[in-house]
């Protein structure tokens, strides 16, 4: 049981589940991005609740869907603030789980010309692993739709295709969503098991590059 509960402490099953990172965004505003050992002046310096993962349970829970979220946050002041959007957004966070260290941070600075740089943290994030997955296999298992990204460890990302592909092939109607991004290397069978798969232009070369490298450096 997460140290974060749903706000409403109901007990229902969610249709979607949303393995993936959470994260605080520090947000901060520059005429102009700083060369090599370079200091510029920026405005803002606004936290934000982030994640991909955070983001797509918040989506999907405006849209109207029961949404729960499988990860983790640190146990520092981050945490909160990481929760308090998904919490007024009504995410089941009771498989969010505190881990020591930090919460995952994200340190994004945007320029006048609209240009932006992520520098991301992993923190709690890296600690979601195949076997926290295994704890919450009946969240999965009632699920209609399970999503991920590639903010995870690798494993865990694997492990959640196989999990639902094992679910699905024994009657329920458990669907796959990847959000390949960032690319990282998952096994074939993760991307080919995705319906659908969700990438860019850059992220579809590397998709392809995981599943047929022939083909990707044709």
């Amino acid at each position: 049981m997460s140290e974060l509960a749903g706000p409403d402490g109901a007990d229902r099953s969610p249709s979607v589940v949303v393995v993936g990172s959470i994260n605080v965004d520090v947000v901060a505003r520059v005429e102009r991005h700083p060369a090599p050992g370079e200091t510029v002046l920026g405005a803002g310096g606004e936290m934000f609740c982030g994640g991909k993962g955070a983001n797509q349970a918040v989506a999907a829970a405006y849209a109207g869907a029961c949404v729960a979220l499988v990860g983790a946050v640190g146990r520092d002041a981050n945490a909160a603030v990481a929760a308090l959007g998904l919490e007024r957004a009504g995410v089941d966070l009771r498989a969010v789980v505190h881990c020591a260290g930090p919460t995952g941070l994200a340190l994004v600075a945007v320029a006048a010309d609209g240009e932006n740089t992520v520098i991301v943290v992993p923190g709690a994030n890296a600690h979601v692993r195949p076997e926290h997955l295994a704890e919450h296999r009946a969240l999965l298992t009632g699920a209609r739709v399970v999503v991920t990204q590639g903010e995870l460890p690798v494993a865990t990302t694997d492990a959640v295709a196989t999990a639902v592909a094992e679910i699905a092939a024994g009657g329920a109607p458990a669907r796959f969503v990847l959000n390949l991004a960032p690319v990282v290397a998952v096994a074939p069978a993760t991307v080919l098991l995705a319906d659908p798969l969700i990438v860019n232009e850059h992220e579809a070369l590397g998709a392809l590059a995981i599943v047929d490298p022939a083909a990707a450096a044709a």
